[in-house]
């Protein structure tokens, strides 16, 4: 289990406008694609878009912040 101060800190690593990849193992397919966070962390959630889902309005998810790591 986390302790206090490393979940306090853990959304500190990201930022609203960032852009972020799904860990393989929290993924629905190979290639998910990117995600921008559209505000920044809250209680160990985000929300998030898909950066080219070719949707003109592209659907917004809520995710754990431990799902995400940073685009490579």
């Amino acid at each position: 289990m986390k302790d206090l101060n490393e979940f306090l800190n853990e959304g500190k690593k990201y930022k609203k406008g960032d852009i972020v990849r799904m860990k393989p193992e929290f993924s629905d397919s190979e290639d998910d694609g990117d995600f921008e966070l559209i505000e920044n962390p809250d209680g160990g959630r985000v929300k998030v878009r898909a950066v080219d889902s070719g949707l003109s309005i592209p659907p917004v998810e809520v995710v754990k912040l431990e799902w995400l790591e940073p685009k490579k």
